[in-house]
């Protein structure tokens, strides 16, 4: 409680830290010609529609001109009123002893009434069917491929689940045909979840990104062999073996994640932010799901939304 009072309140300069980290966005820059740095960059332009925000790199005139008193200006003005500002308690503590602290350090942090509402800047995520491919000679010759699936669904328990275990059914599929079966892949890395307030009052939509590392040569049949699981779940469903897996992997994750202040928090913070409570009857939702629910959900909010693919090949 000290720390947290002194840290919105007085807080201080640590130039060494400051210099630390101006160097470790040199050496990123320094690097930036790196194919995976180059397939990084184009990610977060693409997805964000080329916002400045997502697609401007970082110069080394830029970093240069990095004022750190202006820094600690901004940081002064923003915390100077924290009158919308929510605090998170979670852990094993004495209420009574708790409060004490809480009267004394956090009652008394500055608050004069500054109420602040998200604004649209146009940081959007895009939209339709875009595609991107290009090649770029490597030190070590790989094919790289991004998928980026999104759309607007609603922000309830189900969907959040549903969501979740769509991305376990594809991390289980891709991984079987691409690595398995095909012996392409260097690695595969995928999730699907629903979030919230992007931008403004942009609703929640799903997000599911895929990055895939192949052999090179191989980032083509790569990629349409993804676009077809995709198509092919959304026709057909998913067998009933592989969403027993999926709800056995639930379960032991949830056994796991009810022992963590780190899930009560984020579950305080959805039913805060969202009013919705996403542990409530969680193991009875997860029995409910039925290969129908994966089936509809994946071809509601993955098939039919809008989809990014990147495919960056070896010359």
């Amino acid at each position: 409680m000290q720390l947290l009072y002194l840290k919105l309140t007085s807080p201080q300069k640590d130039v060494n830290a400051f210099n630390a980290f101006l160097e470790q966005n040199r050496n990123r820059i320094a690097n930036q010609n790196d194919p995976k740095f180059e397939f990084a960059d184009s990610i977060f332009a693409n997805v964000f529609c080329h916002h400045p925000l997502g697609a401007e790199k970082l110069t080394l005139n830029e970093i240069d001109k990095v004022n750190y008193d202006r820094i600690m200006e901004v940081y002064k003005n923003r915390f100077a009123d924290v009158s919308d500002l929510t605090l998170y308690i979670i852990g094993d503590f004495d209420r009574d002893s708790l409060m004490m602290l809480t009267q004394k350090y956090v009652a008394s942090l500055p608050g004069k009434g500054r109420l602040e509402k998200a604004v649209d800047i146009g940081y959007h995520l895009f939209h339709g069917d875009v595609k991107n491919y290009w090649t770029r000679k490597m030190e070590t010759a790989q094919d790289k491929v991004y998928f980026f699936w999104t759309g607007d669904c609603p922000y309830t328990a189900r969907n959040v689940l549903l969501a979740k275990m769509a991305g376990q059914v594809f991390t289980g599929i891709f991984r079987d045909e691409l690595r398995e079966e095909s012996g392409w892949t260097y690695h595969v890395d995928t999730h699907c979840s629903v979030v919230t307030d992007q931008n403004g009052d942009d609703g929640p939509v799903t997000f599911m990104p895929l990055n895939v590392t192949v052999t090179a040569g191989k980032g083509a049949e790569a990629r349409d062999l993804i676009e077809q699981t995709i198509k092919d779940v959304a026709a057909h469903g998913i067998s009933q073996e592989r969403l027993d897996k999926v709800k056995k992997y639930y379960r032991k994750v949830y056994s796991e994640d009810i022992q963590d202040n780190t899930y009560w928090m984020a579950m305080m913070r959805s039913w805060v932010k969202n009013g919705v409570n996403l542990d409530k009857d969680y193991l009875h939702l997860l029995d409910s799901i039925t290969v129908a629910d994966v089936q509809d959900f994946v071809t509601r909010y993955i098939n039919t939304g809008n989809r990014l693919i990147l495919l960056m090949e070896a010359e």
